[in-house]
């Protein structure tokens, strides 16, 4: 099992790393993956984002060249510290952490401790979990871009 852990990282994919940095230890690791750029320029602060989407169903979401979030799907291999994991009941991890809550805008499952959940209505399991940096949870920190 590969260990999400909320406002740190994924193996040796840190938060905070740069483009480069991740892009080196995907080649190293034999990961392939392809690189997309999102302008964003509906936003506020149109700062671009870039997105790595690797084949091993992980995608990697940078901005100034910082990596802010990380987003694993469909792949059982993947798990939070306290268990929670993709494919498992979603009465389990609702009752792993209670603390989770339903955002209607990103149709996802918001924890306080550091991720968001998505689940799959049809099969009632989790389907993806996604880690972030602290910023992530205060819009007007985030937004501003200077973290």
């Amino acid at each position: 099992m590969r260990k999400l852990i909320p406002f740190v990282g994924l193996d040796n994919y840190k938060l905070f790393q740069s483009v480069q940095t991740v892009k080196n230890e995907l080649t190293a690791n034999g990961e392939t993956y392809k690189e997309e750029y999102w302008p964003n320029d509906e936003l506020t602060n149109p700062i671009p984002w870039i997105v790595i989407k690797t084949n091993s169903n992980i995608s990697f979401f940078f901005a100034n060249d910082k990596l802010f979030k990380i987003y694993v799907e469909d792949d059982n291999d993947f798990v939070l510290e306290n268990g929670i994991q993709i494919g498992m009941p979603w009465d389990d991890a609702e009752q792993i952490d209670p603390e989770l809550s339903y955002d209607d805008w990103n149709e996802d499952w918001n924890s306080p401790k550091g991720y968001w959940l998505e689940d799959d209505i049809d099969n009632k399991t989790v389907s993806s979990i996604t880690i972030f940096i602290k910023e992530v949870l205060d819009d007007d920190v985030f937004d501003k871009y200077e973290w």
